[in-house]
Parts: structure tokens; sequence; C-alpha cells
């Protein structure tokens, strides 16, 4: 009997050091849970900042994407012949399709202007009916869009805005030199 008796303190300070070391666990594990959360608000500070850095780059070098019904191509002179029927000189450009054609898809051009005031004269030109009627080839009377080119985050944040837009009764929302707008 003793024995158990002298164990009985022993015991009690195992405990209070077991219950000690248990407390600066749950304040450690709290600690670590906090620096978590700054640590993700500053991974998602920084993928916006990298997302307005890639649309500026963007921005910068003039892309832009054209979606014309693809008979043709030849999508710098495509551009060109857009150019020449709304009055706009261009410099210089380059063009390509973003993706493989297959018969009826309709598959975007990439345009690079090379100087942002050709850029801006599309841009003024935009609200005018353009369609792909003698154009691209004959026998065609497509709508043809123009469109900033956004980067992923964007994109999402665009089609988020544009939800929100219609469930709060926005008029509109749109996309002017690579910033959301409404």
């Amino acid at each position: 009997m003793r024995k158990n008796l002298t164990r009985a303190p022993i015991l009690q300070d195992i405990v209070q050091k077991l219950n000690s070391m248990e407390d600066k666990y749950d304040n450690i594990f709290n600690e670590q849970i906090e620096i978590n959360k700054g640590l993700q608000i500053n991974v998602e500070s920084m993928r916006k900042k990298i997302g307005m850095l890639k649309q500026d780059k963007n921005e910068k070098e003039h892309h832009n994407l054209w979606y014309i019904d693809p008979e043709s191509e030849r999508t710098v002179d495509i551009v060109n012949r857009i150019a020449n029927s709304l009055n706009i000189e261009l410099e210089e450009i380059e063009a390509f399709r973003l993706g493989k054609r297959e018969p009826g898809d309709v598959v975007p051009i990439k345009v690079i202007f090379g100087r942002k005031q050709d850029k801006l004269n599309f841009v003024k030109k935009k609200k005018d009916k353009i369609t792909t009627e003698g154009l691209v080839y004959e026998g065609t009377n497509n709508k043809f869009y123009f469109n900033d080119e956004l980067t992923k985050y964007n994109q999402e944040l665009f089609k988020i805005t544009k939800e929100f837009g219609r469930g709060n009764e926005y008029k509109y929302v749109w996309v002017k030199n690579g910033k959301i707008m409404h």
C-alpha cells in the first residue's frame, strides 16, 4: 500500500506535465492555423498581382482575339481585309488561329498589333455591325467579335462578374483595356 501512496504524487505530476504539454501543443497548433490563414491570404494576393501583371503585359503587347468563321487560312490577309473595310491602316500585325480548324467550326484568330494605335482604332470601330460578308469568303454574312485577351484569372473573374451582374440587374458588364467594367 505504501508503494501506491508514493506513486500518487508522481502520477499527479505527470498528469500536470501532460496537461501543460497539451496546452502548449494547442497554442502552437492555433498559431500555425493563423499563420496558414495569413499565408493563404498572401498567396491569393500574389495570384491577383501576377494576374494583373500578366494582363498588363498582354495589354502592352496588344493581343486581341477575333472570332471569324474560318474558311480562309490566310489569317493576316483576313485581318488586313477587315482593317481595309473599316478604313484602318495597319503598320504590322501577326495573326494566327488558336486551335485546329475543323469544317464548320469557328476558331478564334489571335491578332498581335505592332502599334497600340492600331488596336485602339479597331476598338473604336468595334461598335460597327461588322460581318464577314465579302471579307473572308463569298456567300457568308456572319458577325465576328473583337475581344481583349484575358489571363485565366481575369477570364474566371469576368465570368463571375457577368453572372453577378445578371443576378443584380446590371445593364452591362464588359472588358476595356483588359479591365473588367460594370
